[in-house]
């Protein structure tokens, strides 16, 4: 458990296995759509039990109000290792308080345990919400992500 230190404190609460179905849901809601949960509980049980990855459940007095995950990477081009926060997401009712403010200093701390180069994160274009929170959260707008389906 990692928390903060402020009055108003969120805990970055480890995912465990009985956490799969709420953060299934969560993962739809951040999505928008219902994706197909035989796939993403496989998934989310590889990623949840390897060392590479930290998922958390974002806990307000007890209650969740939403999850995140990072992944850990060793990166040729930084010659480090470094983290990418992969999902990111807060209940709506819960957003514009300072939770998500504080969950990125707690990042930043794992992050800074487990001595990460940096963390990167991506959003889709349309979530401007999303790009104004991160860059008044210290990320900078450095780079372009380009995408190719391929099924």
């Amino acid at each position: 458990m990692v928390s903060s230190n402020s009055s108003e404190q969120i805990i970055l609460q480890p995912a465990t296995f009985e956490s799969e179905s709420l953060i299934y849901d969560y993962t739809c809601l951040l999505e928008d759509e219902m994706l197909k949960q035989g796939r993403f509980n496989q998934i989310f049980r590889e990623n949840i039990s390897s060392p590479d990855w930290a998922i958390f459940l974002i806990q307000y007095r007890g209650i969740s109000i939403g999850f995140c995950s990072l992944h850990f990477k060793n990166s040729l081009h930084h010659a480090s290792r470094i983290a990418e926060l992969e999902e990111f997401f807060i209940v709506s009712k819960a957003r514009g308080k300072g939770y998500g403010q504080q969950t990125i200093e707690l990042l930043k701390k794992q992050c800074t345990q487990r001595y990460i180069y940096q963390m990167e994160v991506s959003t889709n274009k349309k979530r401007q919400k999303a790009h104004s929170f991160y860059v008044a959260t210290g990320f900078k707008d450095s780079h372009h992500k380009l995408v190719m389906e391929l099924n």
